[in-house]
Formats: C-alpha cells, sequence, structure tokens
C-alpha cells in the first residue's frame, strides 16, 4: 500500500503522536470511490469524518472551477452550447482542436460524456444507487473507435497543477478495467489524464482485455480494505494533513472547532 504514493511525505518531520485512543472511531463503510480509496489509504479517520460521522465536503476555489470547467466542457460536446467561455482556462486554449472533435465524435455516436458506473462487490453493474452498490465512479469522456465498442480511449479532464501523474494514471487503469467489464466486447483501451490547463499533449497507457485478471485482483482487495474495516485511525502528518479539510473549523458548514483532533498545521 505504501509503495503506491510518492514518498515526498517522508520529507516531513514526523509529529509527537497524540496521547488518545483511535479506537472509538468505529464504523462500517459499505462503498468506496477512487478517491474514497486515496483518501483511506492516507488517513482512515479522514475518510471515517466523511462517510461515518458524515461531515458535509466544503469545496474551495480550484475544485468550483474544476467542476464549472467539467459541466462546461460536457455541455460543448453534446452541442447543448455552441460556444465554449475559454476565457474560464488560465493559460491559453491548449487542447481545443482535441474538445473539438469530441464534439464531432459525440454527434456520429462515438462519445460518451460522464460515463458513470457501479458496480457490486460481484461485479454486478447496478445503477448508482443501488442498495448494494459496492464501488461506482465516472469517466469524463469516452470515444469509442467505431459504433461496434471495440476499441476505445478515455480521458479524466485535470485542471491545476500537473504533479500527481502517477495516481491519475492509476485512476484511469481502474476506469478502464470497468470498461471492460461494462463492454463485453471490447478488447483495447487506451487512456490518458488531459491536462487542461497545460500545454502537455495527452500520454497514452494501453489496456488489453486480458489486463483485467492481472490488475483487478489488487485493486478488488484495496477496495475490500476500506469496507471490511471497522476501526479508522488517524495519521497525522504535515503531507497528509496539508490539504484535508478537517484539520480547521470549517465556518461555512457552521464548525467552531476542527472536525480533527489530530491534525497538523
Amino acid at each position: 500500500m505504501s509503495g503506491f504514493f510518492s514518498k515526498t511525505h517522508e520529507a516531513y518531520p514526523e509529529p509527537v503522536k497524540p496521547e488518545q485512543d483511535y479506537s472509538y472511531c468505529t464504523g462500517s463503510i459499505d462503498n468506496v470511490s477512487f478517491s474514497g480509496l486515496m483518501q483511506f489509504e492516507k488517513c482512515p479517520y479522514s475518510l471515517f469524518l466523511d462517510k461515518v460521522s458524515r461531515i458535509p465536503r466544503v469545496s474551495g476555489p480550484a475544485a468550483d472551477r474544476g467542476s464549472q470547467i467539467h459541466d462546461l466542457l460536457e455541455q460543448y460536446v453534446q452541442g447543448e452550447i455552441s460556444e465554449l467561455k475559454w476565457s474560464i482556462m488560465k493559460q491559453g486554449l491548449f487542447h481545443k482542436e482535441l474538445i473539438d472533435k469530441f464534439r464531432i465524435d459525440y454527434s456520429n455516436g462515438l462519445v460518451i460524456t460522464e460515463l458513470k458506473y457501479a458496480i457490486t462487490k460481484t461485479l454486478k453493474p447496478v445503477d448508482w444507487d443501488d442498495k448494494d452498490m459496492w464501488h461506482r465512479g465516472a469517466i469524463d469522456l469516452t470515444l469509442f473507435e467505431t459504433t461496434k465498442k471495440i476499441r476505445a480511449t478515455i480521458f479524466d479532464y485535470k485542471t491545476g497543477q500537473m504533479n500527481k501523474s502517477v495516481v491519475h494514471r492509476s485512476q484511469l487503469m481502474l476506469y478502464a478495467l470497468m470498461l471492460f467489464n461494462m463492454y463485453p466486447d471490447l478488447q483495447e483501451i487506451q487512456a490518458s489524464p488531459l491536462y487542461l490547463d497545460h500545454k502537455a499533449k495527452p500520454f497514452y497507457t494501453t489496456f488489453m482485455r486480458k489486463d483485467f485478471d492481472t490488475f483487478w485482483p489488487r485493486w478488488e482487495a484495496r477496495f475490500n480494505q476500506v469496507t471490511d474495516a471497522t476501526v479508522f485511525p488517524a495519521r497525522p502528518n504535515a503531507f497528509n494533513c496539508k490539504w484535508c479539510q478537517h484539520r480547521k473549523a470549517q465556518p461555512d458548514i457552521n464548525q467552531v472547532e476542527p472536525a480533527c483532533s489530530f491534525g497538523v498545521t
């Protein structure tokens, strides 16, 4: 598990461990997304506060901008708006030609935007909010080579800094596996993040149907660690706590004290 993450956090000094007993953080989580898995593997207690204590998420300006751009791109590709407000992009129109191609391919029935999937523990596809849903996610853009759906390319829109390529590629691997699960005739998938704020061209990783049996057991084991957990220990350090909302009181949800008393500032 630890090998999945960058070792950047090792450069930070470990804080003095608090004396509190974490064992009170008990509960259960029935389903997990990719982002939830990432959160759990960094700090189980942070996910506990989200999913068991159900503390509302507070988004910042960067997240709000990312959501706005995702929505605009979906509307533009689907032809719901005739012109895209490129002024929202910070640096330039780096990927306009590719996105215009998405729009054409969508009109020809080859593109699916915001492709949502949900599965049970036995990989059975179910509705997004099904009571047996175990894992779910959404693929920003799926482009099929032909209507026969034998080959596909998937893209995940990314805004902000381009500094998580390993995590982003891992996320796309998971999406590719889920696409194979949804489309039995699909044999090959190319996958790339699309960094909207950067000139970097898409860099593709290719997955074949046979890769499902190779890679899925590891993903299954990692998801099971989340949904089998009954204790959720905090793992405070400067790396884990830096972007966690629970280390500070959130006035937007009427907090006067941080939800987490273990956070490192």
